[in-house]
């Protein structure tokens, strides 16, 4: 936005200020394409996102529909509320205990992440169920939110009816990571590296490339030339050969280099 910067890498998605930051300023969004995958679990690089539950819980897999009716008041997918574990699937004598939520108080990299994945849904930003982080009575008694990531996997092991989003990385506690799928009977993908090397496991990350391009007008060549380079199959090798962060799958290169040559 200052001008003294040709391009930034961010390992996150940008946030709503980010961007009503730089249209403010240029009258225009930037663009932002995603230039390799995020890493699979290592601390402090851009890990996969893990839904925890109990290990008591009996619930093995949950879609993101099923999540969105749990976590948010918008329930931009369409789903009732899911106030029970009942509501989400589970039997017996879990039917009818309450969903106690444990997220991240916004804003958060992890909490952005997952609301524009699992919470905004049919072009509408998801809203939270309201919780606090003071002591303070929240709005809704069975949402709690934490200042960071670390004590997440704590506070789902320690309430059977707990379940919370944390980064792979921070699992360091004896809960239950369950399976994933975009919608109610998809196929479900554990968090498994083989899963978020591929991208099928659907909280896999990625990080991106951010550019000022006036609509209209062409990309700088050197950065169109330097993008060319990141999303080809050598510049994907550099990514591998780092060992931290994931070269992006062939589909997911693609949609960006499709990103990159529709850019208004």
């Amino acid at each position: 936005m200052k001008g003294n910067l040709d391009c930034v890498f961010v390992s996150r998605e940008l946030k709503p200020t980010d961007i009503d930051g730089f249209h403010d300023a240029f009258g225009y969004d930037p663009l932002s394409v995603p230039i390799s995958g995020g890493s699979y679990r290592h601390f402090g690089f851009l890990d996969s996102i893990g839904i925890v539950v109990n290990k008591d819980n009996p619930i093995d897999k949950l879609s993101f529909d099923q999540l969105d009716a749990a976590f948010s008041t918008t329930r931009n997918r369409g789903g009732s509320p899911a106030v029970t574990w009942g509501d989400l699937g589970a039997t017996g004598k879990w039917a009818d205990k309450p969903v106690h939520i444990v997220g991240l108080q916004p804003w958060n990299g992890f909490e952005e992440f997952v609301r524009q994945r699992v919470l905004n849904a049919n072009g509408k930003r998801g809203e939270w169920r309201p919780g606090a982080t003071d002591g303070s009575a929240p709005a809704d008694p069975n949402v709690h939110w934490e200042k960071t990531v670390f004590p997440i996997a704590k506070d789902v092991k320690d309430d059977p009816y707990a379940i919370g989003y944390t980064g792979m990385a921070y699992v360091d506690q004896g809960v239950k990571v369950i399976a994933l799928s975009e919608h109610n009977g998809g196929t479900a993908y554990p968090p498994t590296y083989e899963n978020v090397a591929s991208a099928a496991y659907p909280l896999s990350r990625v990080t991106y490339f951010n550019v000022n391009k006036r609509p209209g007008k062409q990309l700088d060549p050197v950065m169109e030339e330097l993008m060319r380079f990141i999303l080809s199959k050598q510049g994907q090798n550099v990514v591998s050969g780092q060992q931290v962060f994931l070269p992006l799958r062939a589909q997911q290169a693609e949609a960006s280099k499709k990103a990159l040559r529709q850019a208004p």
